[in-house]
Order: structure tokens, then sequence, then C-alpha cells
């Protein structure tokens, strides 16, 4: 290889070097600009990276976000799955949202016609005025106001599912209005309900109790649950993990 030629291959390879050096440069300031604007939005504006996720869940659990006017409020809510097939209704606890019931209604709504509400007070449902009455008897009525304007059917039987206040708000919802729901399922509902009256007043037929792991208060709740005609039991999951679950066996007066 002659002076000129090497002379050349040392340019080339010095060209490479310069490329590679610059394009490094510009990856990291993109890098470094993402960062930023990432920390940026995370801190300054944390409800668009909120929205953002939640718009997500609700995508992939193929949930659209709904209004409709009823009971005087303007009622946000989420809904999927084919109106041809059997509805359940989800119901979330206190100061939650819609939004909290995406993961779990992604494995419904290919089977299911699902309907997850905010409930007033809660979420974008509006309006939230601060001398407005948020027990469990009014949300319930609003509820199920609610539920019929949605489905336009007095006829049609749904199902209810509730977490927390919404359990207590389910469970109270079958009390009064046994002739619409097909089956009621409450989760934390044991831990929540702290009354004894209120337990049993609402516990009845086609209504099951769960529990989570850790959240079971079996010795306190023994006799309660043996007064109302409940049998539980603890089967564990694929993961060996004990999940206590309640099913009410006898109607209540």
């Amino acid at each position: 290889m002659d002076a000129a030629t090497k002379e050349h291959v040392s340019w080339a390879v010095h060209d490479v070097q310069t490329i590679l050096f610059y394009a490094l440069l510009v990856t990291l300031a993109v890098a470094a600009a993402l960062l930023v604007t990432f920390g940026v939005i995370y801190f300054f504006f944390p409800k668009l990276v909120y929205e953002f996720i939640n718009f997500q869940l609700r995508r992939a659990a193929k949930l659209y976000t709904k209004t409709t006017e009823c009971a005087g409020y303007t009622w946000s809510y989420n809904e999927g799955g084919s109106r041809k097939r059997d509805t359940i209704v989800l119901v979330h606890g206190f100061s939650a949202s819609k939004d909290a019931w995406s993961r779990f209604a992604k494995h419904l709504t290919a089977h299911y016609h699902v309907i997850v509400p905010d409930l007033p007070g809660h979420g974008d449902t509006h309006p939230s005025p601060p001398d407005a009455t948020y027990d469990i008897e009014h949300q319930v009525e609003r509820l199920h106001a609610f539920i019929v304007h949605v489905l336009n059917n007095p006829s049609r039987r749904y199902h209810v599912i509730g977490a927390s206040m919404g359990g207590f708000i389910a469970g109270v919802y079958a009390s009064k209005h046994p002739e619409r729901y097909s089956q009621v399922r409450i989760f934390f509902f044991v831990t929540f309900v702290r009354s004894q009256p209120l337990r049993l007043r609402f516990l009845q037929d086609d209504v099951s109790v769960l529990d989570v792991p850790g959240g079971c208060e079996r010795k306190q709740d023994k006799r309660l649950r043996r007064e109302a005609g409940i049998w539980w039991r603890e089967p564990a999951d694929a993961k060996g993990r004990c999940w206590c679950q309640a099913h009410v066996r006898t109607h209540l007066p």
C-alpha cells in the first residue's frame, strides 16, 4: 500500500470516527432532552401522566368513556363489551373512580357488557355540591337510577360487583332492588363494614363476599357469619396464596 492510499484510509477512518462521535453526542442530547421533558411533566404536570396511564389501561380493556344526564348529575362512565351479553356493573370505592376497575375489566369485556360509573362526588361525575348527602342509601338510589337509565330496559337484570365502599353500596343495592340484579359480588366487604346490623341487613341469596389475603377478620366475624348463615372457606390459588371467600346460603328476613 503506497503512501497516498494509506493517507486516504486514515482520513476515511477519521471521518467515520467523527461521524460516530457526533452521532453519540446527538443521541445523548436527545436522551437528556427526553429525560428532562419527562421529569418536568412528571413533577409539574402529574395529572397528564395519570391520565395517559388511565387512557392506556382503558384502551387495553376496550372501555370507552361516555357521559349521560341522570338524577341531576352528569355521569361519567366507562363502557365496553357487547350489549347483547349479560351486563356487569362495577362500583368503585371511596375516593376512587371508574378507572380503578380498568385492569379488572380487561378480563370481562370479551364476555360481558361492562358498565363502570364514577359515583356522584367522585371522578368526573358532576356537580359535587358540598352540602349534598353522599351516604350509602342515597348513593344506592342514584346508582339505581343511573343503571336503569343507561340500560334503557326496565326488565333487564344484571350483575353488580363492588369494592370497599362500592361493596357496601352493592350489598345495600341487593336488599333494596332484589328484582333487578342477577348476582352481587363484593370485594373487601368484611373489613369495610364494621356495623353488625348493617352487615346482616343486606346479606342474602346470590351475594358473594370476597376478601383478599391478609384482610380477613376470621376471629372477629365467626359469630356474625354463623348468625348470617354464611359458610367460609379459604381456597388456595395457583400461587398458594389463601383467599377468604364467603357465600350467603340462607335468606335473611
